[in-house]
């Protein structure tokens, strides 16, 4: 190290240190090492290493909106397919489970790029909500075409 001496031989005289000053506790530790498995912790972890800066608190925020904005894309597209399949008329109904296929694959595998993608323009919030706002309104659009 730094503070070992080198006698004539080149061999490192090595010393016993007692104490090394540094800002790394055990719960900094754990975080450094679950910072590489942020998504895989859960939200109270997630909550608690993002309040005490252990890891980055935009990370963890985004992390933990995008599972909650997750769960209403898949409402919003389980939404955008039931049109498809409520019709008074009569329908085949292969071609309508394309259709709905179709329109739900699309949705949902475009929501999940939209929350992949990083933004850093965008506040993390925002950008963990997109998928629904984009959504939303399609799903209402198609529920609405329902004929009672």
């Amino acid at each position: 190290g730094a503070g070992d001496a080198v006698d004539s031989r080149g061999a490192a005289d090595n010393k016993e240190i007692d104490y090394f000053p540094t800002n790394l506790s055990p719960k900094v530790l754990l975080a450094r090492r679950a910072e590489i498995y942020s998504s895989l912790l859960s939200l109270t972890e997630l909550r608690s290493l993002g309040g005490s800066g252990a890891i980055d608190p935009h990370l963890a925020g985004r992390i933990m909106h995008q599972r909650l904005s997750m769960i209403v894309l898949n409402v919003l597209v389980l939404l955008m397919g039931l049109p498809f399949f409520l019709n008074r008329e009569p329908t085949n109904p292969l071609v309508q489970g394309m259709r709905a296929a179709a329109v739900c694959l699309g949705a949902w595998s475009s929501g999940f790029v939209v929350l992949q993608v990083s933004m850093p323009q965008l506040n993390p919030v925002a950008s963990a909500w997109l998928p629904v706002v984009i959504f939303l309104p399609i799903s209402v659009c198609l529920m609405q075409r329902i004929k009672t």
